[in-house]
């Protein structure tokens, strides 16, 4: 039965969490509207390649599209291998910043960098590389309220289209399935 152990929330509310390359930097302020219009739209672009890499749609068995499932299979699979090689290329030309936690939804965001000279009322951009084969970042701009002494930041997000919020929603949702599925799979093999 599940226990509920394995559900990540922030802010009340249910939220993505991975050990990804991820940085954030103090802004001078709240972007233009043209700032975040534009952020959100390659947001929007990101978040809907992720999703359409996340999907593994489940055909039927049929004996007429038995061998169409299989060639189509090995095709994703084959797509699959050459976009973990491109994505390797591309770290090696563009180097990411290192892997910390990483929580988020659509409401807030919460990381670890103790480098980051910020305090509570700042503005700041997190950048959260959740693919290696995509080369441009999510980014989420927000207000720092919190800032422990360990580095761990956490702020509440501001400018998010319904657009933006809704693929968000989603991949909190995946990214919380695969959680319970792996821990279930824990429990059952141990």
């Amino acid at each position: 039965m599940f226990d509920g152990a394995d559900t990540v929330v922030l802010c009340d509310e249910l939220a993505y969490t991975d050990i990804v390359p991820a940085r954030a930097r103090v802004l001078a302020g709240a972007p233009a509207r043209s700032e975040m219009l534009a952020l959100a739209e390659r947001n929007v672009r990101l978040l809907q390649v992720s999703s359409t890499i996340d999907e593994h749609g489940q055909m039927e068995k049929s004996e007429e599209t038995s061998k169409v499932a299989g060639d189509l299979l090995r095709i994703e699979t084959k797509l699959n291998l050459a976009l973990d090689l491109l994505g390797q290329l591309l770290a090696a030309y563009a180097p990411r910043p290192a892997a910390v936690p990483v929580r988020f939804n659509t409401v807030a965001a919460c990381w670890s960098q103790p480098d980051l000279q910020t305090r509570v009322g700042d503005v700041a951009q997190l950048d959260i590389f959740l693919r290696e084969c995509l080369i441009q970042p999510l980014s989420l701009v927000g207000t720092v309220d919190s800032v422990d002494s360990s580095g761990e930041i956490s702020m509440q997000l501001q400018g998010n289209p319904e657009a933006v919020n809704d693929l968000i929603e989603k991949i909190v949702f995946r990214n919380h399935r695969r959680l319970v599925a792996g821990s279930r799979n824990t429990r059952r093999n141990p």
